[in-house]
């Protein structure tokens, strides 16, 4: 939040300035929200008689044009949040054009406290009827744009509130006595959820054997119903969950009249284990007609965490490994919220679940089926490339043709399997309002306890990749807007941080960092010259996007004593903005930087002398083929594919083989030819090819 409101004062204080106004923002209660922009005389009168204005503040709905004093116009505008008022805009003063006299000649007769009005007057501007319309349009859009930052910062707030209480409900599964605190807890982060309860199994019938909410709510303990009646007894027959809305006048509602409170809303979740109904879990509200979706899903992972606390209990003999287990998942649970990298997320689910299942294989399927080029994204434990390709490509053609039959929908309420050539699997979307991938997970029909696992796991799994995704949208528009208004007053310093952009995008694909790592370079060469204090206090979470920068920029010291030796100290982004910064200063050749690692130094020398030979147009093609002794056939052509920039994919391609044997045959060129990397291939081809020339 104060990240945000600093963020709107700077806004207002703008616009102020603009608009010739004074500006500030309060709260219904009249407490202000940001400090007065561009104060004068008239605010501070104003403020002295904040409280006058509480008696009327809440009836203003709308923006409205007001009288501050008779004759004197300021502009009231509400800011909402999430639907309700939450604060209001106060914009002002100014004197409609024409009416100043009338105004001095009122003041004159009605006035008589000590405050030198007139002399204040002459610091008000005269508005125009035309120029009131702008400032009234003006405004009304500052309103929407506050609203929608105050908004998008509740909704990380809630996310993180939820998240924080998962964790903490999950906590509670290896604790005694907990099976209260669980469902309270499922309360606690379900803000919409006034009362909750749990119906178990008797010999005979259902009863209701807990009840949270308060006092209101408790005589609906020790109710009893029949399996398949009412909104708890369906739910109780079929297994599946159930949410209903506006049953205000639904007969089967007659079932909490009797406990005297009439619920407009209610989720039941069935509580499974074996395909066997343990019990339901139910909440609702008796004050709004609708459930959130987001608090059926927290009911359906408190639901999940109660079933494996009561399998704990029936399984005490085995407790001690489960609460081994159960740390492990918080502690991936816990890396998760704060891990911004997609892949890293993906690598810590296929993980746990590996860890969760004891199985032989687990991969997570990444697709994004809105964007215009579909690819798939796998990363897998146990699986070889060819069957991890397959696999991807059968799981997005599969998700494309069922989000099209079902409206764009997923249904989570089961998992389904799968028979490969590799086993079995059970496929878990990762979903949250959209399809991010698939978890798959090696199957033993032994284990159905974890599945409880695996869906808690998904479902936080799918909140840290939106955040993440979020986060980094967020950042690349913030690296976009500061890099274009840098073109306003240093021409020279965008056009270079363009070209800096250019050639590191060619050397981090060169080097094939991860994708993520690739657009924080790209972010850092479009804000290469910003000051990075500047960034860290725009970019506040940002720390190594700012680390890239300070390094790049310590490293352009002319004091070569400021230089700490072998790059060690220097973040690897630093290191090529410097690298690439001085190529295109020096086209000639690069200078000798002892701040930077020597084996990154050889690579970029040599990614330079491709690009030369490629702008030159001396290729492969252009001389005859010449074998290097000790190297079969193969070899040779996937060696001389290297040479001409090709990557492992690429060179599977273009041979008609799998990548998994373009790693073997690259593994055996190395060895051979005694060099570790492509950059140390490239330099031996080479060597050789100008002795042989």
């Amino acid at each position: 939040m104060e990240r945000s409101i600093e963020l709107i004062q700077h806004v207002q204080d703008v616009f102020a300035q603009q608009y010739d106004l004074t500006l500030f923002i309060l709260d219904p209660c009249g407490r202000l929200l940001t400090l007065p922009s561009r104060a004068n005389d008239w605010t501070e009168s104003v403020k002295d008689n904040m409280f006058q204005m509480n008696e009327w503040m809440g009836k203003i709905v709308e923006l409205s044009v007001l009288d501050s004093h008779p004759g004197l116009k300021v502009i009231f505008s509400p800011i909402k949040v999430m639907g309700k008022i939450a604060y209001y805009i106060w914009a002002g003063v100014f004197i409609e054009t024409g009416s100043r006299q009338l105004l001095y000649e009122y003041l004159e007769a009605n006035d008589k406290s000590t405050f030198k009005w007139k002399s204040s007057l002459q610091e008000v501007r005269d508005r125009s009827t035309e120029e009131k319309q702008l400032l009234i349009e003006k405004i009304k859009a500052l309103s929407d744009t506050i609203s929608i930052l105050l908004e998008n910062d509740q909704k990380e707030q809630k996310n993180h509130l939820v998240i924080g209480g998962i964790i903490e409900g999950s906590g509670l599964v290896g604790k005694e006595h907990a099976f209260a605190e669980i469902i309270q807890q499922f309360m606690n982060i379900a803000h919409d959820i006034e009362f909750a309860g749990f119906a178990e199994r008797s010999k005979e019938d259902c009863v209701v054997s807990h009840m949270f909410g308060g006092s209101a709510y408790s005589a609906l303990v020790g109710s009893r119903f029949f399996i398949g009646e009412g909104f708890l007894g369906h739910v109780m027959a079929t297994g599946t969950l159930g949410y209903w809305n506006n049953i205000l006048h639904d007969p089967r509602n007659v079932f909490f009249r009797k406990a005297n409170f009439q619920p407009l809303a209610i989720a039941c979740i069935p509580l499974l284990k074996d395909n066997e109904v343990l019990g339901v879990l139910f909440g609702g509200t008796c004050s709004v007609p609708e459930i959130e979706p987001l608090s059926v899903n927290i009911g359906k992972i408190a639901s999940n965490i109660i079933v494996s606390y009561l399998t704990q209990r029936e399984l005490h003999d085995t407790l001690f490994q489960q609460n081994q287990q159960l740390y492990a998942f918080m502690e991936i649970c816990n890396l998760i919220t704060r891990v911004q990298d997609v892949r890293k997320i993906a690598f810590m689910m296929v993980d746990m679940s590996l860890n969760i299942m004891n199985g032989n294989f687990a991969a997570v399927t990444l697709f994004d089926l809105d964007a215009a080029t579909q690819e798939v994204h796998l990363v897998s434990r146990g699986l070889t490339t060819d069957q991890s390709e397959k696999y991807g490509k059968l799981l997005l053609q599969e998700y494309q043709g069922h989000l099209k039959e079902n409206n764009g929908g997923i249904d989570r309420r089961q998992f389904p399997t799968r028979t490969l050539e590799w086993g079995t699997a059970v496929e878990i979307p990762i979903y949250n309002r959209k399809l991010y991938g698939v978890l798959s997970v090696a199957y033993d029909s032994r284990k159905t306890e974890y599945s409880s696992f695996l869906s808690a796991l998904v479902t936080i799994g799918a909140i840290a990749i939106q955040q993440s995704i979020q986060k980094q949208n967020e950042m690349g528009t913030w690296a976009a807007s500061l890099h274009e208004a840098l073109s306003l007053w240093d021409h020279s310093s965008y056009e270079f941080a363009q070209m800096l952009r250019d050639r590191s995008a060619l050397f981090t694909e060169f080097l094939e960092l991860p994708q993520q790592s690739r657009k924080h370079i790209e972010y850092a060469c479009l804000l290469s010259p910003y000051r990075p204090d500047m960034i860290s206090r725009i970019l506040q979470e940002e720390t190594e996007l700012s680390r890239m920068i300070l390094d790049y920029q310590h490293l352009n010291q002319d004091d070569e004593r400021e230089v700490r030796k072998n790059g060690h100290d220097y973040s690897q982004g630093g290191q090529i903005l410097k690298l690439v910064s001085d190529s295109l200063k020096y086209s000639d050749k690069v200078p000798h930087c002892d701040g930077i690692d020597s084996r990154l130094q050889e690579k970029f020398n040599f990614f330079m002398l491709r690009s030369q030979v490629l702008e030159q147009q001396v290729t492969i093609e252009d001389k005859e083929s010449f074998e290097i002794e000790g190297l079969s056939k193969r070899e040779q052509e996937v060696l001389e594919l290297i040479v001409q920039g090709l990557n492992n994919k690429q060179i599977a391609k273009t041979l008609f083989i799998s990548e998994h044997t373009v790693k073997n045959h690259i593994t055996n060129i190395f060895q051979k030819l005694g060099t570790n990397d492509r950059a140390g291939l490239m330099a031996y081809y080479y060597q050789r090819r100008a002795k042989t020339d």
